[in-house]
């Protein structure tokens, strides 16, 4: 695989977009996280609370991709990063408010090392019952740092969701020019090897046939709007086994090409078009999910 040809970020992370970011999700979990924590301290029902825990760390993850988006940062380990103290912030946002509840609003427990003292003291006589046992000490730790693992877990890994290329030139991030083109499916090997050596028209060749299969590709095509790079990314997808849905990988991460590619895939998906009606092939894969996969993985695959 020839890596020159496939988009790697730059890793530049400008500062004002990470202070900018860090600021709206410090900001988001100031008021997610104290409200998760109230929830948390006067609903009974300890599924929930985990169910909540899984929102505010998705919730403030995702706020962080929005704002990593607008700030252009295009560094992986500081997008995660910023996702994972999204997460950390929401998290003790979330114990101040438990606190501040549990004491009936009397006082308002901002301080972290007052703050440990107060959770300690709650682990000593428990929480919440269930079925009648009543966690404490190591055990009701153990399942507070499992809340937490599913916070952090979640945050982390909402931040940097299916990501798109960056044109260094114009300074901007590209858009989508063909989204979820179905085409007939084709070796992996060969299609990659066609596409990085710009052998374009066997590929240009199977995208004007129709799909048949369940089992097919989808193409998806990123251009920038002020100039001629354009990025190309091929995804498998064929049914689950159970037959619940389908599943997607990634064959071809994103592959740098131009403009030209575009048009002439453009004429091929006409003639499929005209093959084949469009509903056929909503009658063989009613749902097809882009894939979620970070493309690095590819190279390692």
């Amino acid at each position: 695989m020839d890596k020159s040809r496939y988009y790697q970020p730059s890793g530049t992370a400008p500062v004002g977009g990470i202070i900018s970011g860090m600021v709206t999700a410090l900001a988001v979990a100031f008021v997610l996280g104290g409200l998760y924590g109230i929830i948390d301290h006067y609903n009974p029902f300890i599924y929930i609370n985990f169910l909540g825990a899984l929102m505010l760390g998705a919730v403030s993850g995702g706020v962080v991709r929005w704002r990593v988006s607008q700030g252009k940062i295009r560094s992986r380990a500081i997008a995660r990063l910023m996702g994972l103290a999204a997460g950390v912030a929401s998290l003790y946002c979330a114990w101040g408010a438990y606190l501040t509840a549990l004491f009936e609003w009397e006082i308002i427990v901002v301080d972290p090392i007052e703050m440990f003292h107060f959770i300690d003291g709650v682990a000593q006589v428990g929480a919440w019952e269930m079925k009648g046992a009543r966690p404490t000490g190591m055990a009701l730790y153990s399942i507070w740092a499992i809340e937490a693992g599913v916070v952090f877990f979640f945050a982390y890994n909402a931040a940097l969701d299916n990501e798109i290329p960056y044109c260094e030139e114009c300074n901007e991030w590209t858009t989508s020019k063909l989204t979820n083109v179905h085409v007939p499916l084709m070796e992996a090997t060969t299609l990659n090897e066609d596409l990085e050596t710009e052998n374009y028209e066997p590929f240009l060749a199977n995208c004007s046939q129709p799909v048949v299969d369940a089992e097919h590709l989808v193409v998806t095509v990123n251009g920038c709007e002020n100039c001629d790079t354009h990025y190309l990314k091929v995804d498998r997808v064929k049914p689950k086994s159970d037959g619940d849905g389908v599943e997607t990988k990634v064959v071809t991460p994103w592959l740098k090409t131009d403009g030209q590619l575009l048009v002439d895939l453009q004429v091929r998906i006409a003639q499929a078009a005209a093959a084949a009606p469009p509903s056929a092939i909503e009658k063989l894969v009613p749902d097809a999910p882009p894939a979620e996969v970070d493309p690095k993985d590819a190279f390692e695959s």
